[in-house]
């Protein structure tokens, strides 16, 4: 017999055990008010059930079973879980699964969940499997509700936060109704009187369950005589190219071309294209192993209108990941696996003009704004440039780089951000602060007091930055960045345009002297921005001898480290601040943007309006020029009275 585990509250230490095929409301009173209930999604049989009696902890006792596929779609934006949640029940309608076993709720606060009650078990590995290769690509989806031990809201159940209800929903209602009209519904309690019989998952579902992390593929290594790396196209690596010959078993025939059509997709293959390369594969392989040929109809049905449904947000299959079947794959090619270190020295003259010429096609494209108008007239960034910005501590460097994440953002651009200096509090709140101009106090209450006031702050962060991945890892390596960005790629099949460092001497090297180390990091980073055609902006600090953030920074010679960096860099951008002062604050409106350095045009030095709580920048004022103006004067004078009258 089996069981689940049922607890009165998610804190509940106490949790009892039911039979598994009981409904919840044989065993507790649904629809009491501010009392929630939890049910395991997972099965437990005698013995594991007497262990956790007498330990009172699940810990050990993961080898359960389920017999319900699970899907948990989240988000502060109740709609987008619910498109994300449609998403999931019209791709499983296409693979096979009648609407009338679809289980779909309202969570009762941020999400919904659909279910499918099967004919069969799972383990969580092959659940957890199975569910994210399904909803790939749908960026609500919350794979944390596979872990063994957690538990799951009981439909029926309130959530105490909200005093709403875990409510069904019918196919119509869940399509017909927004979110308004669901909470309304939610905000009592409906019983519950549809029964769903188990169904039989279709094939091509139950055999992603081989995706699952324990899943070993049975595949014979292939020797360098039975596949040749001689005429592989550029934009496919070796285990692709692979599998494009028909390298595979007939029992990992979906996970191959699902691999591939994924691929064939993020090239810019159209359809019917990608449905023709697959049944050439298809071919490929029947014919070297002897076996039945993948049908067209099971091609065009299971993977290609999968791949190519709304519903596919990009995503691909990475070999660099050891908990995923492409790499096991991979690795089995022997001396004809991926070599993701290894760099290509020589380009041939054909591909260096095809290459041009594709950046200059795409000069637009290819152009990166800073989002401060009067230097992005002036100076043009575009992918494969290192980009330098030197500034004095304080002065604003990090500022302008998050300006620059913000309209790469605006722009549709995917940008990563590596915060080696900054910790993840500290840019949030600088986040929170250049969005709403709010002081560090004030934002501290408001997480402490106005929570719906936290929310839209969030919502509007997410927003403004959902093109950005952020790391804070510390002493990172130029390699090691280097394969975030390219794992980062593989799985969303994005082009990452722009890569912004904070900042270089936070950067890992392996010599002891510190100009060794930037000067050998500064070409690193020239080689990282070529090779993966991205826009490189990394932060430089000042000379000592430059002085404060108040000081003009007119040449690189005040790029702290090695002078390598000087000739890395196809353009430095230096940000100052004249009216920085301790003593007199209110003159801190100003910031001077300068070009010390730039191969594509001629040095420039200009003034913009500066918003310290913001991080802003905006054009000057005929007024804001005369105050300006007056600050520098003012300066000048008291720099030459230290000189004892003599100007420097």
């Amino acid at each position: 017999m089996y069981y689940r585990q049922l607890r009165k509250g998610v804190n509940d230490t106490k949790s009892v055990f039911i039979p598994a095929d009981d409904p919840i409301s044989k065993h507790v009173k649904l629809g009491v008010p501010f009392q929630d209930y939890y049910v395991s999604l997972y099965k437990y049989n005698e013995e594991q059930k007497e262990k956790f009696l007498q330990t009172n902890s699940v810990k050990g006792i993961d080898d359960v079973i389920t017999d319900r596929l699970v899907f948990d779609f989240d988000d502060e934006n109740p709609s987008r879980a619910k498109a994300d949640a449609e998403a999931i029940c019209q791709k499983l309608v296409e693979m096979g699964v009648e609407e009338d076993n679809l289980q779909i709720s309202f969570s009762g606060n941020k999400g919904f969940h659909v279910e499918v009650l099967i004919d069969e078990h799972l383990t969580p590995s092959e659940h957890k499997a199975i569910a994210k290769q399904l909803a790939t690509g749908l960026e609500s989806f919350d794979a944390k509700v596979y872990d063994h031990a957690r538990p799951f809201r009981a439909l029926g159940s309130v959530n105490r936060k909200t005093g709403l209800y875990k409510t069904n929903l019918s196919v119509q209602e869940f399509l017909e109704l927004d979110i308004d009209q669901i909470k309304e519904k939610a905000s009592h309690y409906v019983d519950i009187n549809k029964v769903f019989k188990p169904t039989a998952l279709p094939e091509t579902i139950k055999s992603l369950k081989h995706f699952a992390e324990d899943f070993k593929p049975t595949v014979k290594l292939i020797t360098s005589t039975e596949v040749s790396m001689m005429n592989k196209p550029k934009f496919l690596t070796n285990c692709r190219f692979a599998l494009q010959n028909g390298h595979f078993g007939a029992g990992e025939r979906n996970q191959a071309l699902m691999v591939l059509a994924a691929t064939y997709r993020n090239q810019g293959f159209e359809v019917e294209h990608t449905y023709r390369l697959l049944k050439a594969v298809a071919e490929k392989q029947s014919a070297r192993t002897g076996q039945e040929r993948f049908s067209d109809s099971e091609i065009w049905t299971n993977i290609v209108n999968v791949v190519y449904s709304p519903s596919w947000k990009g995503g691909q299959y990475t070999c660099r990941e050891k908990t995923n079947w492409l790499y096991d794959y991979c690795q089995s090619l022997g001396e004809n696996k991926c070599k993701h270190t290894e760099d290509e020295c020589f380009i041939e003259i054909d591909d260096f003009a095809s290459k041009f010429a594709n950046f200059a096609l795409n000069i637009n494209k290819n152009t990166l704004k800073l989002g401060v108008p009067p230097v992005d007239n002036r100076v043009m960034i575009t992918t494969s440039m290192l980009v330098g910005l030197l500034g004095a501590p304080s002065g604003g460097k990090t500022s302008l780089l998050l300006n620059f994440l913000q309209q790469s953002n605006i722009d549709g651009i995917d940008s990563v951000f590596f915060s080696m200096d900054m910790g993840l509090p500290l840019v949030y709140l600088r986040l929170i602060q250049k969005h709403f101009g709010l002081k560090k106090e004030q934002v501290f209450e408001l997480f402490t007091k106005d929570p719906e006031r936290v929310g839209e702050i969030i919502h509007t962060i997410k927003d403004a930055y959902s093109l950005t991945k952020f790391s804070f890892k510390t002493g990172m390596t130029v390699e090691g960045m280097r394969n975030a960005v390219l794992d980062h790629q593989e799985k969303t099949g994005r082009k990452v345009k722009l890569v912004g460092i904070d900042y270089l001497e936070c950067i890992n090297g392996p010599y002891s002297d510190a100009n060794a180390n930037t000067g050998l990091i500064a070409n690193q980073l020239k080689d990282l921005a070529n090779d993966l055609d991205t826009c490189v902006m990394l932060l430089l600090q000042t000379q000592k001898q430059s002085g404060d953030p108040s000081d003009p920074l007119l040449s690189m010679r005040n790029v702290k480290g090695s002078s390598v960096i000087e000739q890395a860099c196809s353009v430095i951008l230096s940000l100052s601040r004249p009216g920085f002062s301790a003593v007199t604050p209110e003159n801190d409106r100003f910031a001077t943007i300068s070009t010390v350095k730039d191969r594509m045009g001629s040095l420039m030095s200009m003034d913009v309006g500066w918003e310290g709580l913001t991080g802003s920048f905006y054009d000057l004022s005929d007024e804001d020029y005369m105050l300006l103006k007056e600050i520098r004067e003012k300066k000048k004078i008291e720099k030459e009275q230290a000189n004892g009258g003599w100007s420097s």
